[in-house]
């Protein structure tokens, strides 16, 4: 047996003993090698931060841009916006020079250089200046947009901080010829027609802003010439946008309650969000129990051989009612464009139990008797509404609404004398109604803008009711029926040329209605036309000429023969048609900062209106009837002023309205004009806990036909404060004021009456309320699945 010699066996083991300490070697070096390239690489990726802040009030500015270009100034490397504190941070930064932009609505740009950025840079408290900037065709200044049609607000973080809903936004703002309710917190406008709202493009009521939280309000447009596709009647549109990207829940509650007579209110909402999907369901009530409501009353009736004068003195009794709706919401975003699909399922009531006014009537100065009035009404609303906005590639739009409604009612009414003579008889009068009213109304509008000078708008609106109204009388039964269809197709083109924005369309609508076994049919033409001209950076010049059809009520067009009392009926009239009201305007509005001025003339015409007869003699019956009838014409003169002022940073608010109108009736046997001045203040002042505002408006006198009303000025005092979410306000109306009353003139041929109604318990009303609101959530990036800049696609242009 061979073995191996020992010389050869150590030579062996330390040629491997070598070869393991050169590898050992070798990983260290890699090691090494490896661990500094690691070193190096982290060592060029750096991080810049700071805060954007307000240069007057150094509050920080939210969703400001940031965007960092290459040292060429072109390329851009990187974007984000500040968050709600101002502040950013641009992360992975390798090492280089940069060019910083900083761009903010209402403010001037900065920009600042960075030469070689090799470390983690904070840049500190960054002060942009608030400057009026024209862009093109459009004037920007600090938190407001004006455009061509309309005003857009981008509410400050300060009106969102002193703002517990949309709402609160909204009154902040001091958006012109706009009134504000601070104790029913409801709004309307002053210029002659409904004010629409809609929130991220879906109509919506008014109450629904209180389930819009002010952080997620980005903007607000106030188109104060709505386009055709708005409807008929409408003044102004109000279209507040939210942003998207927030995912959670919301929700909050509103509790209000008068400290000196019974009513109050409720309203709760609660929210779940997720990214492309939103649940809402929201719940309001109401109820009223209040005294110190009546009426006092002086009228002469002139038979034919002879005059009857009754001075009529109310006893003060309670008006009680109560009413509560609920709503279930649901949106779907559908694509990234924003296109969405709305669901909305709706449930309202209103009671009013046994309301009774009673008054002693006095003839030739002795009483003659003792009245009572009872009436009780219940009503039900049950409504589906579908909505679709689809926007396209082409950035064209198509809207679609179906909307189902049915109503049900059921109204009694009693009315009751006792003379106070023994030996002439009592008189009583009673009546039932059930009512059922059953509607379909849809909609279709697309819209194809081809240039920034053409846009074309193409709709078609119809709408088909029912109603069948059964009354059961002291003398019987009668059944009536109506059945009612309208059409309007319309079209409309818009655009810009220069300084020159303008809207021109028409349409064509026709109506066919059915009561009992008469049929009727009505065509009109709808020419429309808006023009604005922007004359300089704060002044811009407006006109506006609309025709819009004005449909009798149901009630008007029925046979059914209703008593008022022993001496009068009240009958309606199926013939009564449709007419035309002829619409112009001309508005100048100035806008500087915080400065807002706005001057206004008003002119609408309507040929043969329908509107009240004067009262005529029935020697038949020996009673005096009221009916109406279209008369020849009315018109509206009109001259508005506005301005607004804010000041101390918007920390106070001051505005004011002035109008005159004058009034034209032209009857078939009548003619009477009435001039009127009226005007209004409002006034705000927040602070950062709390806050004070006032509203006054001065009595309100309109004449039409042979019937002039007043009503009475309104005082209403707010201050509120804050802890947190959770905010107590206390309301005052009409502080330190006598009696509110309305009042109304009926100067006739065979009638003539004056009429005082009584509401005392609106005089020194104290109101206590709380809010409170919660959201729990987060809030994504959406910027690679949808653009909500200020493109928003939920609204309709």
């Amino acid at each position: 047996m061979a073995y191996p010699k020992k010389t050869d066996y150590h030579t062996q083991k330390n040629t491997m003993r070598s070869q393991a300490q050169a590898f050992l070697s070798l990983r260290k070096k890699l090691c090494l090698v490896l661990l500094c390239a690691i070193q190096i690489v982290c060592a060029q990726s750096f991080s810049l931060s700071g805060k954007i802040s307000d240069y007057t009030t150094r509050k920080p500015i939210k969703a400001a841009q940031i965007t960092l270009f290459a040292a060429d100034g072109v390329s851009a490397k990187a974007s984000i916006a500040s968050n709600e504190d101002g502040k950013f941070a641009l992360t992975s930064l390798p090492s280089d020079s940069y060019h910083l932009r900083i761009t903010s609505v209402g403010y001037k740009p900065m920009t600042l250089t960075i030469a070689e950025l090799n470390k983690d840079t904070d840049l500190g408290e960054l002060l942009l200046k608030p400057d009026t900037v024209l862009l093109g065709e459009i004037t920007v200044s600090a938190n407001l947009q004006k455009e061509a049609d309309r005003w857009i607000f981008y509410p400050s973080d300060a009106i969102k901080r002193q703002s517990t809903d949309a709402y609160d936004v909204l009154q902040r703002m001091a958006l012109p010829d706009l009134q504000f309710d601070l104790m029913n917190r409801t709004l309307s406008s002053q210029k002659n027609g409904a004010l629409q709202i809609r929130i991220n493009g879906v109509p919506s009521n008014q109450s629904d802003l209180a389930a819009l939280q002010p952080q997620d309000v980005i903007r607000v447009e106030y188109i104060d010439n709505p386009g055709i596709v708005y409807g008929d009647g409408v003044a102004a549109v109000l279209l507040v946008h939210t942003k998207r990207g927030y995912e959670g829940m919301q929700g909050g509650v509103q509790i209000a309650n008068a400290l000196t007579t019974k009513q109050g209110s409720a309203y709760a909402y609660f929210k779940l969000i997720g990214l492309k999907n939103q649940l809402s369901i929201k719940v309001n009530s109401h109820y009223k129990n209040v005294g110190g409501v009546f009426a006092n009353s002086y009228k002469t009736f002139r038979y034919p051989s002879s005059d009857m004068t009754l001075n009529a003195q109310g006893d003060d009794r309670t008006y009680r009612l109560c009413g509560g709706s609920i709503e279930l919401d649901y949106n779907r975003l559908l694509d990234e464009r924003n296109s969405f699909f709305n669901v909305m399922a709706n449930y309202t009531t209103s009671y009013r139990p046994e309301n009774v006014s009673s008054s002693r009537v006095q003839h030739n100065d002795a009483p003659f008797f003792y009245e009572e009035l009872l009436t009780k009404d219940k009503t039900h609303n049950v409504s589906l509404d579908l909505y679709l906005d689809k926007q396209f590639a082409s950035n064209a739009n198509l809207l679609a609404n179906l909307t189902a409604t049915y109503i049900g009612s059921d109204y009694h009414r009693a009315y009751s004398k006792a003379y106070h003579a023994a030996a002439q008889p009592a008189f009583t009068n009673a009546y039932d109604v059930d009512g059922q009213h059953k509607s379909i109304i849809g909609e279709i509008v697309f819209k194809q803008p081809f240039s920034n000078w053409l846009n074309l708008t193409i709709g078609t609106y119809n709408r088909l009711s029912n109603t069948h109204n059964t009354y059961v009388a002291t003398n019987g039964t009668s059944p009536t029926s109506l059945f009612n269809f309208n059409n309007y197709d319309y079209i409309e083109l818009s655009g810009t040329l220069g300084k020159l924005s303008y809207s021109v369309g028409g349409g064509y609508s026709f109506y066919r209605m059915k009561s009992d076994s008469l049929i009727a049919k009505y065509h009109f033409f709808r020419p429309f036309l808006t023009l604005s001209y922007s004359i300089s950076k704060a002044f811009r010049l407006q006109y506006h000429l609309g025709i819009n059809p004005v449909e009798p009520q149901l009630a008007m067009l029925s046979s059914f023969v209703q008593t008022r009392s022993e001496y009068e009926l009240r009958q309606g009239n199926p013939h009564l048609k449709p007419y035309q009201a002829y619409i112009n305007q001309l508005s100048l509005s100035f806008h500087k900062r915080e400065t807002m001025l706005g001057l206004a003339t008003y002119i609408q015409y309507s040929a043969n209106p329908f509107t009240n007869n004067p009262p005529i003699y029935d020697a038949a019956t020996n009673m005096f009837v009221y009916t109406q009838s279209n008369q020849h014409s009315f018109t509206h003169l009109q001259v508005r002023l506005y301005a607004s002022q804010s000041l101390f940073s918007q920390a106070f608010k001051v505005s004011g309205w002035l109008t005159l109108n004058r009034y034209i009736n032209n009857g078939l046997s009548f003619f009477t004009t009435y001039t009127d001045i009226i005007g209004g203040l409002s006034l705000t002042y927040d602070r950062p806990k709390w806050g004070i505002q006032g509203n006054f408006r001065s009595a309100i006198t309109t004449m039409f036909n042979e019937t002039k009303t007043r009503t009475a000025p309104n005082l209403q005092l707010s201050a509120y404060y804050n802890i947190r979410r959770l905010r107590f306000t206390l309301s005052v109306n009409n502080p330190f004021m006598t009696a509110t009353t309305t009042v109304s003139t009926l100067n006739s041929k065979l009638i003539s009456s004056t009429s005082h109604v009584f509401q005392k318990y609106n005089d020194n009303l104290v109101q206590l309320s709380l809010s409170y609101s919660f959201r729990k959530g987060k809030v994504r990036n959406l910027q690679k699945q949808m653009d909500n800049a200020d493109n928003d696609a939920g609204v309709v242009k």
